[in-house]
């Protein structure tokens, strides 16, 4: 019995020994205590640079995604001027802003007061004025004003309707090329370009004074 006890206890020391000699660990400790050690020493998964660099939205200076940032056109101060009773035209002005980064072009403009409306120019040939319209359009560059007045680059509204009166407001749609359509109301003002009441303004034609 003594015998098989020593026996047992040498053959158990035996296989301690080549635990030892062979440094294999326990599989299921060695896993378990990495994946411990892996989550205490790198905290919570992250994306690798390039991966999280991609799966952002875009960025650069022109917008929050990277699409270019389009500035409408500033329309102000847009007027006609009151033609005489039977008169076949009537002259228009405005002042036009280019806010944006890329230069634009006036097209077209209509309005449903008159039969069609042209675009302008006048400069002096010489000694005489010279008057033409212009069939490519007005353009405005890139952050510039172009101001559309009497004697200079104007509007014509060719064949008014009937119903011109001072006070009064037409409506009008300005064509860009690259802005597209945008919606304005001119005032009607007297000759001198003066809003009056309508009422005021009874039985007051004035004489044109010129486109």
């Amino acid at each position: 019995m003594k015998h098989s006890i020593l026996a047992a206890g040498v053959l158990v020391a035996v296989c301690a020994l080549l635990n030892a000699c062979t440094g294999k660990p326990d599989t299921a400790q060695v896993a378990d205590s990495d994946v411990a050690n892996a989550a205490s020493d790198t905290g919570p998964a992250t994306l690798p640079a390039t991966e999280s660099a991609l799966a952002a939205p875009q960025q650069d200076a022109h917008g929050a995604t990277g699409q270019p940032v389009s500035a409408e056109p500033v329309i102000e101060d847009a007027w006609i001027r009151v033609p005489p009773a039977g008169a076949p035209v009537a002259g228009g002005y405005m002042v036009l802003h280019n806010p944006g980064p890329q230069d634009d072009r006036l097209l077209a403009v209509r309005s449903p007061m008159a039969e069609r409306v042209e675009i302008h120019e006048m400069r002096m040939d010489g000694e005489v004025m010279q008057m033409r319209e212009l069939p490519n359009g007005l353009q405005v560059a890139a952050g510039h004003t172009v101001t559309l007045g009497p004697g200079s680059t104007h509007l014509m509204f060719m064949q008014p309707r009937a119903g011109l009166a001072v006070g009064n407001e037409v409506e009008a749609v300005l064509v860009f090329e690259g802005a597209g359509e945008r919606s304005v109301r001119f005032q009607v003002r007297d000759e001198r370009g003066n809003a009056v009441p309508r009422d005021a303004a009874d039985g007051h034609d004035g004489e044109h004074a010129g486109h």
